[in-house]
């Protein structure tokens, strides 16, 4: 065993795990290790075993106990996910009046659709062009509407 690898056991096997480790995890960890995504292959990889490690537990083929294991595999791996795709993907800002025009293109609706909602066609007309801010019972009956929080109408 090397120097440092003989310093870290030393310094780190006073400590036990709060969760042991298992054979699942160690093997997780030796095919893909948990580190920082640097890339897209990278970035695609990790995607592909997150993808299949959730298609396996949602065919239940793993006991119990491995299972803990691959789901704080992907809770780590997720995170790392997180992180890369924060930086190489940033949320660009959406206005409340650009999420309702999005929504509306989805279910296929027209301004006259929402008239009732915003009370009256003159109003989703200005909504719609920015010309006015959607106000607190709006953004209610919108988001009881299209089944959203009403979070997603406010400004970003």
């Amino acid at each position: 065993m090397n120097a440092a690898l003989k310093l870290i056991e030393e310094k780190l096997s006073k400590k036990k795990p709060l969760v042991p480790v298992g054979k699942i995890y160690l093997s997780l960890i030796e095919h893909f290790p948990i580190k920082p995504i640097e890339n897209k292959e990278e970035h695609d990889l990790a995607l592909y075993v997150v993808t299949e490690l959730i298609e396996l537990s949602n065919e239940e083929v793993f006991k119990e106990e491995d299972q803990i294991q691959v789901d704080h595999y992907l809770k780590a791996l997720g995170m790392m996910l997180h992180e890369y795709e924060k930086i190489k993907f940033p949320r660009q800002k959406v206005k409340g009046y650009e999420m309702l025009e999005y929504l509306m293109e989805l279910q296929g609706l027209k301004q006259a659709d929402l008239s009732e909602e915003l009370g009256g066609q003159s109003i989703v007309s200005a909504v719609l062009s920015g010309k006015r801010e959607l106000n607190k019972k709006q953004i209610q009956k919108l988001a009881r509407r299209f089944h959203v929080p009403v979070n997603v109408f406010f400004d970003e």
